[in-house]
């Protein structure tokens, strides 16, 4: 899990880093392009960084690529054509970012092709995961380490991102705080059923990040809690790198951790899904909580 959270950051920095000199190639090879990006089932805009290998290293420009980027939907058929975006970079190099408006489909595989004027080709693949169902159990009493009782979420193998957010009613108004989950918050796959995986809750220490967020002096304060709501990111299969061991300095190696065909980089996906949910009032007299209908 802590690698799948590492790689997800690594990949979001490649879509807006700078030079590109890094992914280029001194040898002649039949290598056209570098792909680096994801398909994502919560965005209706879909992006890919496309960048071309060279010989010679160089910049990049402003000017069009010779580019064309398409996806299929490989259950449907359904062929969408990508448009070309340039970024410039605090390095002054230029990046192309390819954008095309549609809905990744869970449990869905798509190809991305890139093709030069003159055929030669770059694909990859990636199976969209089925979005994460609701879990086993969100409710009941905080346990005595101060901790909510562990929820599962059956199908989850993986979590590369986790938020909680808290809605609370103070003085009248309603409240939104965000929690983002670090890797060792985001959870593990359950001992006893590994197609299940297993977060706890720590409403205690969130609720010090309530208080901090409503400026309120103490946790004798007293809070009406509306809904807790969690978002859960789970990755395709291309998320694991080979061996599945995080090393930075064997996964920079060009080719290294890879899943294109004709060129360099990595193509994947992601499924999301969002749940929410009011405490048990034992966990809400627990965290001093005091709770308000919907």
């Amino acid at each position: 899990m802590r690698v799948a959270g590492q790689l997800f950051a690594v990949i979001l920095a490649i879509l807006s880093m700078g030079c590109e000199s890094s992914f280029e190639p001194f040898a002649e090879s039949d290598l056209t392009f570098t792909i680096f990006g994801f398909l994502d089932t919560d965005a209706d805009t879909q992006h890919i960084r496309i960048i071309p290998l060279r010989q010679v290293v160089d910049r990049g420009g402003p000017d069009p690529i010779d580019a064309r980027v398409t996806t299929t939907d490989l259950e449907t058929g359904e062929t969408v054509e990508w448009h070309d975006s340039v970024t410039q970079f605090a390095d002054s190099s230029y990046g192309h970012v390819f954008w095309a408006a549609f809905n990744a489909e869970p449990d869905h595989r798509y190809r991305v092709d890139v093709e030069r004027s003159d055929d030669a080709r770059t694909f990859a693949e990636t199976h969209v995961p089925p979005r994460p169902g609701d879990p086993d159990s969100v409710y009941g009493a905080l346990n005595e380490s101060g901790t909510f009782a562990p929820a599962y979420w059956p199908g989850v193998t993986r979590v590369i991102d986790a938020d909680v957010s808290y809605y609370v009613m103070r003085r009248g108004e309603i409240a939104h705080v965000f929690v983002r989950y670090t890797d060792d918050d985001m959870g593990v796959p359950n001992d006893e059923n590994d197609s299940e995986w297993r977060i706890e809750f720590n409403y205690r220490e969130d609720r010090d990040l309530v208080t901090e967020a409503l400026g309120l002096q103490s946790l004798d304060d007293l809070v009406k809690l509306r809904s807790v709501e969690m978002r859960l990111a789970t990755p395709s299969d291309d998320w694991v790198p080979p061996g599945g061991v995080w090393d930075p300095e064997v996964l920079i190696q060009p080719g290294t951790f890879s899943n294109v065909n004709g060129g360099l980089g990595w193509f994947g996906s992601v499924a999301r899904s969002t749940v929410d949910w009011v405490p048990s009032l034992i966990a809400l007299r627990d965290m001093n909580y005091e709770w308000v209908g919907r």
